[in-house]
């Protein structure tokens, strides 16, 4: 089995999936329930680790968006983020995000040379086509990293006091300030 997922689906791995033959023969009752349960789960839970090839279309600056003055606002409008994939290693993201980057037109004729056998990210503007009104950029994020980021995010926000409580103890050492001011 192919350690790839591809799009927004997550493929679970062969342990919780039934076999063909439980499928045809009906009786994939039991064991096969209790595989089609755990598929159901593993298709649930977000992954926690390996790597993410994401291809992403942003206006360029150039071509129609010449001379134009885009917001970061326009510009997160008129981008496009779709997943190629998520992998095990590091190398086989690698391999997809040349494999994209290859069926790609906006690096034909200059991304090899370019590139070399550089890992990702790629972009398109690096082949300098003044004329494309769009950027190409593919590259490859780490899941286990974004895990450990954003639960580093949120046990600092668990840690910290809600806003409304800081306000208040603000004006409470603003108010204490004041009275030791007025007794001196």
């Amino acid at each position: 089995m192919s350690s790839e997922t591809s799009g927004k689906s997550i493929a679970a791995n062969d342990s919780a999936t039934m076999s063909s033959s439980e499928e045809t023969s009906g009786k994939g009752e039991g064991k096969g329930e209790a595989s089609n349960e755990k598929a159901e789960k593993a298709k649930a839970l977000p992954r926690t680790s390996g790597y993410r090839v994401t291809r992403i279309e942003s206006p360029s600056g150039r071509g129609c968006y010449y001379g134009q003055d885009l917001s970061h606002d326009d510009v997160e409008a008129l981008t496009t983020r779709i997943v190629v994939g998520e992998y095990d290693t590091l190398q086989e993201a690698i391999e997809a995000a040349r494999s994209e980057r290859d069926g790609e037109c906006r690096f034909d004729g200059w991304a090899e040379e370019h590139y070399g056998d550089d890992p990702p990210p790629y972009c398109s503007g690096d082949g300098e086509n003044m004329d494309e009104d769009e950027d190409v950029t593919i590259r490859i994020d780490d899941i286990g990293e974004e895990v450990r980021a954003t639960e580093k995010e949120m046990a600092e926000a668990r840690a910290s006091e809600p806003p409304e409580k800081k306000q208040k103890q603000k004006q409470q050492q603003q108010q204490q300030q004041q009275q030791q001011e007025q007794e001196q």
